[in-house]
């Protein structure tokens, strides 16, 4: 199995179609140039690679599963039942790849919510946890990254505020981006 820095400097996104297809072309290595289609379905989440080599995609019309795919392998569908219903924005797995954080729409209510990564003895992924919610005050946003292994930069806003960057640390504090690094 490859790492994630080994995946990530072997493949890079080939683009998609209307968010219908997740692709990569190899950049360096005996497959140098070729494109290969990894996942196929409709109105896809933008990808995210793990540390095990899978990327992780969604429909965003939700059907309580999100699939990850590696190159030489068919996608698995990773059953997250409590995402079913939702429209899913944004999904993206942590560094250390445990974890999972997206944005959702629930309703007419956006959630930043954080899950947990189950896989299997061989570190096929097969489920997400519960989600939890990390900032109950959330009223829009449109993507969320992992910055490092505990904290999460979302670009939204709050009920009380603008849009802006706003990171979160798992299970701690929210603060604007900007006042953290002192510019604000």
């Amino acid at each position: 199995a490859l790492d994630g820095s080994a995946y990530a400097a072997l493949w890079a996104p080939a683009g998609s179609t209307g968010n219908s297809q997740v692709r990569y072309r190899a950049v360096q290595g005996p497959e140098v140039g070729r494109t290969r289609l990894l996942v196929e379905g409709r109105d896809l989440t933008p990808p995210s690679f793990d540390p095990e080599g899978w990327v992780w995609t969604a429909p965003a019309a939700n059907p309580g599963w999100v699939l990850a795919a590696r190159p030489g392998n068919r996608p698995v569908r990773v059953t997250a039942p409590r995402l079913r219903g939702h429209r899913v924005i944004s999904l993206r797995v942590s560094w250390d790849g445990a974890r999972a954080v997206a944005v959702i729409r629930d309703g007419g209510r956006i959630r930043l919510v954080a899950m947990a990564v189950g896989r299997s003895p061989d570190h096929t992924p097969l489920r997400l946890s519960k989600p939890f919610d990390l900032l109950g005050d959330l009223v829009s946003a449109r993507d969320a990254v992992w910055a490092d292994s505990r904290t999460v930069v979302v670009l939204g806003r709050r009920r009380q505020g603008v849009e802006q960057p706003l990171r979160v640390e798992v299970g701690g504090q929210c603060d604007p981006v900007g006042e953290v690094a002192g510019a604000g």
